[in-house]
This record gives C-alpha cells, sequence and structure tokens, in this order.
C-alpha cells in the first residue's frame, strides 16, 4: 500500500509516491499536479471546497474563504467563515489543512485505485514545534497515520538522488517556493545523507 507524499506548500499542495522508479508526481481530478492552497465554503451549497475554483470565490466573496493556511499553522485561533446570507463557520488552522489532505488524499486514491491511509508531509524547516504538531494533526484529522514530517531542502535532497546522484561531499540545498526560501547543508555520503543545517525565511 502507498505511503503519499504531501508537499504542503503556502500557496501550492503537490502530492507523490514513490514507486521502483523513484518518486512519481500525481494529479488531481481536474489533471492539475499543483493544488491551489485556498479552502472555502460554496456560496450556494456552503459545502466545504478546495484548490482552484476557491480562487474566484476568495475574491469575489473573502469572508467564505481562506489562502495560505500554512502562515497560520500552530496558532490557537479560529477562522471565520460566513456572512450576513450564510450560517456562520469557525475552524481551527489544521482543520483547514485537513480538509485541503483530504481532498489530497482522495484524489491520490483515485488515481492509484487503492486507499491510501499512511503519508509524509513536508514542511518548512523553521516550522515551530506548535506549527508541526498542528500539522501531523491535520493529517491524521485527514484519515491518514503521518508517518515523519520532512524539512523541506532535505525532501528535494532525497528526491534528487533518483535523478542524478549528488556524490560524496557537502552539498547546499536551496528550496525557492512562491512564498518561503529554505536551505539546507547535505553532507552527502553516497546513499546516505547528513543533514547538518537547516534554515530559512517563511514571509520571503
Amino acid at each position: 500500500m502507498a505511503i503519499l507524499g504531501i508537499a504542503f506548500g503556502t500557496t501550492a499542495c503537490r502530492m507523490a509516491v514513490y514507486g521502483g522508479n523513484g518518486p512519481r508526481l500525481l494529479r488531481d481530478a481536474r489533471g492539475s499536479e499543483a493544488i491551489d492552497a485556498y479552502f472555502g465554503f460554496d456560496s450556494k451549497t456552503n459545502w466545504p471546497v478546495v484548490g482552484e475554483r476557491v480562487k474566484s470565490l476568495f475574491q469575489s466573496n473573502p469572508s467564505m474563504a481562506v489562502e495560505q493556511i500554512r502562515r497560520r499553522m500552530g496558532e490557537d485561533v479560529q477562522i471565520s467563515f460566513g456572512n450576513e446570507e450564510v450560517e456562520s463557520q469557525r475552524l481551527t488552522p489544521e482543520e483547514i489543512a485537513a480538509h485541503i489532505f483530504r481532498y489530497l488524499k482522495r484524489s491520490a486514491e483515485e488515481r492509484l485505485e487503492e486507499p491510501v491511509d499512511r503519508c509524509v508531509i513536508t514542511v518548512p524547516p523553521n516550522f515551530t514545534e506548535p506549527a508541526r504538531r498542528a500539522t501531523k494533526k491535520a493529517g491524521e484529522i485527514a484519515g491518514m497515520t503521518v508517518e515523519r514530517l520532512i524539512n523541506e531542502p532535505t525532501a528535494a535532497a532525497l528526491a534528487h538522488k533518483h535523478v542524478k546522484p549528488l556524490g560524496s561531499g557537502h552539498v547546499m540545498v536551496y528550496d525557492l517556493g512562491q512564498a518561503t526560501f529554505d536551505v539546507s547543508i547535505v553532507k552527502s555520503m553516497g546513499d546516505v545523507f547528513d543533514i547538518r543545517s537547516s534554515s530559512g525565511d517563511s514571509h520571503f
């Protein structure tokens, strides 16, 4: 049974599985590899929605949607959705992230045609412990066992060795996202990696 790899981005999320030929990116039902990290409630049905279709909702009715929830992980807050026409709902950041993870889980199950109940989630190196705990809880709320949280540059180094071996020595790995900039110093020893240091800017 596959373990789903989730790249939990500030502006977009991606998902992949590991096979005999290395990591393989998966697409959602709309055919997208990058799933916009928007969450909201449909203004007509009040059902939760995730991804690209929420962008227009966020622009036209921002009280019914939220973006970049990763920045709020670990905060002891509740975010309100609703207006005069729609009954208000309040969710914590981890509950919102869980909706996004649940969408990724369903999409992966459709692509793989098998249940997915385990995952690995990437996070920024400078994520606080509360943010890491909240991310792990979000994966559990979504119905998965979170096997591990991996710093994003570390995950990039691990994936790169399937494209081109890093050889031996120290390597600086950059992860330049749309809203963050992270870096790790990795000591490569063949198939063994020793992460010497990781840091980043979460508001790049």
